[in-house]
């Protein structure tokens, strides 16, 4: 197998084939996945790391794993950012920026600094993205919509289609109260 696809997958096939299997040799291992006796021989070494590792999880997909340094923040902030997504808050790297150092100064850790990389890292070590709704969608309540919209189909009823504009096609800048 060639450098770049020595990931933490094919780590972890290495380690179940050898337990479902354990009369093959590293010899055999070797050759069917394509890497050198000696790395076969550390993986098995390392085998209990490799199959505590959930195949699903997006660092799983990397080569190398790298453990947390603030272990703390990671956890309490993934949890946060979990819970904000589930009631629909919009998270912004300003905001999660902000809730991690107010987490490193509830922990008291003094040189966590959590600098943009920092955020982008631990954005992309959780496969989190930042969309923010612009503009009208921003403000609108979705719980409304549907109310919204059977009040808007009563009220376009009354008029003939050739009557029936959308503002934002108008070019007008007329304001009214309805």
């Amino acid at each position: 197998m060639p450098k770049t696809q020595n990931t933490t997958i094919s780590r972890t096939q290495i380690v179940i084939g050898k337990a479902t299997v354990p009369s093959i040799k590293n010899k055999e291992l070797a050759k069917l996945f394509d890497v050198s006796e000696g790395c076969i021989s550390n993986m098995l070494k390392n085998s209990q790391k490799w199959l505590e590792i959930n195949p699903q999880a997006p660092e799983a997909k990397g080569k190398r794993q790298v453990k947390a340094i603030f272990p703390e923040i990671e956890e309490v902030l993934t949890l946060w950012v979990l819970k904000a997504l589930e009631n629909g808050v919009d998270i912004s790297d300003q905001v999660l920026h902000e809730k991690t150092m107010i987490f490193a100064s509830l922990y008291k850790i003094k040189n966590f600094k959590g600098s943009n990389g920092w955020i982008g890292r631990f954005k992309k070590r959780h496969n989190l993205s930042c969309y923010l709704k612009q503009g009208e969608a921003a403000s609108a309540l979705l719980e409304k919509l549907d109310e919204f919209r059977e009040e808007l189909q009563d009220l376009i009823r009354e008029y003939s289609l050739d009557n029936v504009f959308n503002c934002d096609e108008t070019g007008l800048s007329v304001f009214f109260e309805c």
